[in-house]
């Protein structure tokens, strides 16, 4: 099967949590099946970042970001089910749900006007390992 690029975003604070922790950032590249029936199959390339040394692919418009203080004020976050949160501060929660929830927020849009090559992003990435899942963009 080939599939067609069609845009990526991010989420700061990850949508999806691993080991029952947010990441830091998630990467998502949203594809689009090439096919020649009417139903649009898509496949979403999820990658997370973690904290730490600089990465040569973010780095091309991590100026062109939004603020700190933007960013903040209208983050997309999970609350986690226990212990503390993205930024170590304690977790807020209902202990009779099993579940995270999303807390919403407003867009943060980037400055940056490109152009960029997403294929970068997969520089050191070990392709060979990686989990996926049926789902939907909801």
């Amino acid at each position: 099967k080939m599939y067609n690029l069609l845009q990526c975003h991010f989420h700061w604070g990850s949508e999806h949590s691993l080991a029952g922790q947010q990441q830091v950032l998630e990467l998502h590249c949203v594809h689009q099946e090439n096919s020649h029936n009417n139903v649009p199959r898509y496949g979403v390339l999820g990658i997370f970042f973690e904290l730490g040394a600089t990465n040569s692919f973010l780095a091309r418009f991590e100026d062109a970001l939004p603020t700190h203080t933007v960013a903040m004020a209208s983050r997309r976050r999970l609350e986690p089910l226990s212990g503390a949160d993205l930024f170590g501060n304690p977790a807020i929660h209902d202990k009779d749900r099993e579940e995270s929830r999303r807390l919403g927020g407003l867009k943060n849009v980037s400055r940056f006007t490109g152009p960029i090559d997403f294929k970068q992003v997969l520089t050191g990435l070990d392709l060979k390992r990686y989990w996926n899942y049926d789902g939907s963009f909801t």
